[in-house]
């Protein structure tokens, strides 16, 4: 006699089975991240016409906006507004920006109109996304419980969810870039090749996003050969795999780069080359000569027009005049350039974006620029600026961010020496590579937008600290 057949799962049972063998605590770091971030884009209300104008039209928000709007009216990629005809206004090749955000919010602007708060929504889906992906990278370097409190730290993390409400190019890069390092994560595992043709692809995305991460393919090569030796696996292999991943970066860039040459004659990732000049520079003199920086800024400006005026430069020409004069200045006081350079980092890793916090919900900003105040004061000039310009409520908050900081980042050295005391080595150079790689990029611009990108690998090494031994012991000795 043949057995009892079970009945065939109906369609919602499937769904239900599907549904529950997805990892639950992965799926609660995303709604955690997404409710957090919702709550502050209500807090904002991007609904409403006069907020556009008044909290979010500012840096570099309006030069995507004008992109989005001049490739679905006219068909024209140019940062500039456009006559009836379609022509930049400002007579200016229509370079400067890479292509991916401006792409993105000119898609969501043809679905749902010039809705601002359409394109914030969907970046608050990619950010919470993030902390879903650190997660799953931190599974793979370490465990659940690391990869858990990584995507949790991330989650609530001021920065991340702060750029995820402004029309800034932050998130997504941040996103993309994170994918193509999960992708790396899981050819180190797996040695599979299409997990470095993926990341390749990945990375060649983020970096048509923002073009800070050009050069960054050029570490991972350098990292693949020091993880062979620490393998023992031959290193011609690694450098062939690092060639591969390289190889497919560059296949990304190409459609864009060519564009850029036939337009130019230089194949350019990007226009945005000035800074070298009027900031990195500026920078410079101003610890120099102690003069302010508005001040150095417009007389380096009026040098530069000077240099070009009367010769019908292309926007390119006139940016690598640019880069060749600040590079001038720069080299006349190395050191001091260096030492410059490097406190850039100060106000990356500190600065805790209360003024932008208050602009977007409408309150009266009121900012300090942390480097030109130690440049010109020290930490003394930094507290007395902070006491003297700031509401009560700004203070409070920039306490409060501050505390979270500094456990962070104890965490963080805590995770290292840990990591380091079991002698995993490859893991320390990749996510050291890593955070290393944009702090330095930073350079003397220092700002928190510049941290958003560390944050997941500062995150996943405080996570691990947080779990050692050494951690777990310290915190049921202080119980006891």
């Amino acid at each position: 006699m043949k057995g009892i057949q079970k009945p065939k799962a109906n369609r919602f049972e499937m769904v239900v089975r599907r549904w529950w063998a997805i990892d639950k605590k992965m799926m609660a770091v995303f709604f955690l991240a997404l409710a957090i971030r919702l709550g502050l884009f209500v807090a904002i209300a991007p609904w409403k016409d006069n907020v556009w104008q008044e909290r979010i039209a500012f840096s570099d928000a309006g030069g995507y906006h004008q992109i989005a709007i001049n490739l679905l009216e006219h068909r024209v990629y140019s940062v500039y507004p456009l006559s009836s005809s379609g022509v930049p206004i400002a007579h200016r090749d229509p370079i400067l920006r890479t292509p991916l955000y401006p792409f993105f919010v000119a898609g969501i602007y043809a679905i749902s109109g010039y809705r601002v708060y359409m394109v914030l929504l969907l970046q608050i889906m990619i950010g919470a996304l993030s902390c879903l992906i650190i997660y799953k990278i931190g599974t793979l370097l370490f465990d659940k419980k690391v990869g858990l409190l990584a995507g949790c730290l991330l989650a609530v993390d001021f920065v991340s969810l702060l750029y995820a409400n402004m029309l800034m190019t932050e998130t997504m890069f941040t996103f993309l870039f994170l994918v193509s390092i999960y992708f790396v994560v899981r050819f180190l595992k797996r040695s599979s090749i299409k997990y470095l043709v993926w990341g390749g692809l990945l990375m060649g995305l983020a970096t048509l996003c923002r073009p800070v991460s050009l050069y960054f393919p050029v570490f991972l090569v350098v990292f693949f050969i020091f993880s062979s030796f620490v393998k023992g696996t031959p290193p011609v292999s690694r450098i062939t795999n690092g060639l591969v991943f390289v190889l497919i970066f560059l296949l990304t860039l190409s459609p864009w780069l060519i564009r850029n040459y036939k337009m130019s004659g230089f194949p350019h990732i990007s226009s945005m080359g000035r800074t070298l000049l009027v900031e990195n520079a500026v920078f410079l003199e101003q610890a120099r000569s102690g003069r302010s920086f508005k001040e150095i800024q417009g007389e380096f400006s009026k040098e530069l027009e000077n240099l070009v005026k009367g010769k019908n430069l292309s926007e390119i020409e006139e940016v690598r005049i640019a880069q060749q004069l600040g590079l001038e200045k720069i080299m006349k006081h190395p050191v001091l350039y260096a030492r410059v350079h490097l406190a850039g980092t100060l106000p990356t890793l500190v600065e805790p974006g209360s003024s932008e916090l208050w602009r977007l919900l409408g309150r009266e900003p009121r900012g300090v620029h942390i480097l030109s105040r130690f440049l010109t004061g020290g930490l003394q000039g930094v507290i007395v600026a902070v006491r003297s310009s700031k509401s009560f409520s700004q203070i409070c908050y920039i306490v409060g961010t501050m505390i979270f900081l500094v456990v962070i980042y104890l965490g963080l050295i805590v995770g290292l020496i840990e990591l380091l005391l079991k002698r995993k080595y490859s893991v320390v150079i990749l996510l050291l590579a890593i955070l290393g790689y944009f702090l330095l990029a930073v350079g003397p611009l220092g700002n928190m937008r510049y941290r958003v990108p560390i944050m997941p690998y500062t995150m996943l090494l405080a996570a691990y600290g947080f779990t050692t031994n050494f951690c777990t012991k310290k915190l049921v000795g202080s119980r006891r």
